[in-house]
């Protein structure tokens, strides 16, 4: 059976529908398909009947659609925060360098070759600093 396709069953004395059969599709997939039919009575289904029929599958295809479109987007966040608490940790090494830098640029009084070392490792760092945190915008805008 084709995506949103359906068939109806005759009722083989002739008398009108005796079942439908209609695809349960989510966006290209087809999850099942609705099976009604009647039970051996004199009732068969009328055009309203079939209807309904028609309007509950495509409810339940909706439905469907917007569990997969759920797992979809919790997949995609699972995976940012996984991204975060990497980015997290990553951020963590750069600012110790920093934080070491500047306690040896306190200590140091005046023009020195350590001194300016903190101070290219501190311009260093803060530009891997900068990048991580653009990295990290981006991703929080989508």
């Amino acid at each position: 059976m084709k995506s949103g396709a359906e068939t109806e069953l005759p009722d083989p004395a002739g008398r009108g529908t005796a079942g439908l059969l209609t695809a349960l599709t989510a966006g290209r997939e087809i999850y099942g398909v609705l099976a009604m039919s009647v039970l051996p009575s004199a009732r068969r289904y009328s055009d309203s009947d079939l209807e309904l029929i028609r309007l509950l599958a495509s409810r339940i295809s909706v439905a469907l659609d917007q569990r997969r479109l759920y797992r979809e987007l919790q997949e995609r966040d699972r995976k940012k925060d996984e991204f975060l608490a990497m980015l997290s940790h990553e951020l963590r090494n750069p600012l110790g360098a920093i934080t070491t830098a500047v306690r040896v640029l306190e200590m140091v009084r005046g023009p020195d070759d350590r001194a300016l070392q903190a101070r290219q490792v501190i311009a260093r760092q803060s530009f891997h600093l900068a990048r991580m945190v653009d990295d990290l915008l981006e991703v929080s805008r989508r």
